[in-house]
Order: structure tokens, then C-alpha cells, then sequence
């Protein structure tokens, strides 16, 4: 058992922040990257211990890019999306496919569609879903024909970080993808 005063064998470097306790969720978020602390729901009646984590909690705020840590962790399993829940709220559709600009139907409705197409970032360029579901990177799309054509392709995605001033990649990724990048320039 773990007697919490020694960082945790199984935490890597965990940070140890005893004398500025009052600070640890800030500080945290610091090092995480993000300055950005939420507040989560609570578990309501499920006997788990209500809200202890809340302000433990970070967004990747202002961040393109996970940490080695966390892409790894993703490269086992996708991050849960919530884009089309917060796009709706950013900006509910209108009714009409931003692509090929025809209404909404029965057989094939609008959906969220990524313009950096979400697997591939977050596994090939190590984004933060964060960064990937931001609105200015999604658009309304019909499901069957039209949502593939809002996809990037790897030029394209390079091309448009860039613009945003993105020049490098994170080096503990794939050298193969750091020379596909390289390619581009």
C-alpha cells in the first residue's frame, strides 16, 4: 500500500507539493500545460466520493499538442469526443450541409465533421481533442456523402498548422511521421 509520501512508483515523477497544498490543482495544471481548472458534475447517489477531483481537473487549454504521456495513453484508447455536443452549443446547425449547402435528411443528417480528421491527429500529430474539436476546425456535413469531404488530407493539415504558426512536431513521435512532416515544407 501506498503511503502517499513518497511519490507513487507507478506515477513516474509525480510532483510533491505538500508545503503548497492550497496551490496543487494550479500548479498542476501548470505542468500539465494548462492554466485552464473546470469544474466536473458530480457523481450524484452512486456512492463514489463526490467533487474530490474537480479541481484536479485541466483542460489542454490554448495547447495543440498532448504530452508523450498522454498520446501514448490514447494510442491504447481514443479520448471520448463530445465535438458535436459543444458545437451545437457554439453553433447549432442551421439546417443546410456547409458542404454541398442541401438540407438536412431523414436518410442522411447532419453530423460534426472534423476538418483535421480526429483519429489521425490525435494519433499521427499527437493534438489534444481539445484542439481538434475547437470550432473553428469543424463544420455541419452530411453523414454519407458529405463528411469526408470536409477531411484534410496530411498536406493539408500541415499546410493549415503552419498557418497557425506550428512549425515543428513533438519529437517522441514516429520518426516517419517527423519526415512526412519535414516533406511538406
Amino acid at each position: 500500500m501506498h503511503d502517499g509520501r513518497a511519490p507513487h512508483p507507478d506515477r513516474g515523477a509525480a510532483l510533491r507539493l505538500d508545503a503548497l497544498s492550497q496551490f496543487r490543482p494550479a500548479l498542476l495544471c501548470l505542468a500539465m500545460g494548462s492554466v485552464n481548472v473546470v469544474a466536473m458534475p458530480k457523481s450524484r447517489g452512486s456512492g463514489w466520493p463526490e467533487d474530490w477531483w474537480s479541481e484536479w481537473a485541466c483542460h489542454f487549454e490554448n495547447e495543440p499538442f498532448l504530452t508523450e504521456a498522454e498520446w501514448r495513453t490514447y494510442l491504447n484508447r481514443m479520448p471520448v469526443r463530445y465535438a458535436e455536443r459543444d458545437f451545437r452549443k457554439a453553433r447549432p446547425p442551421s439546417g443546410f450541409c456547409e458542404v454541398c449547402g442541401q438540407r438536412d435528411a431523414a436518410d442522411n443528417p447532419l453530423q460534426v465533421a472534423h476538418r483535421i480528421p480526429f483519429r489521425e491527429g490525435v494519433r499521427d500529430l499527437a493534438l489534444t481533442p481539445t484542439f481538434l474539436d475547437h470550432p473553428d476546425r469543424l463544420k455541419w456535413a452530411h453523414r454519407k456523402e458529405c463528411n469526408d469531404a470536409v477531411a484534410m488530407r496530411f498536406v493539408e493539415t500541415v499546410t493549415y498548422l503552419r498557418r497557425l504558426g506550428i512549425d515543428s512536431l513533438p519529437s517522441f513521435l514516429p520518426a516517419e511521421v517527423r519526415r512526412a512532416w519535414d516533406s511538406t515544407a
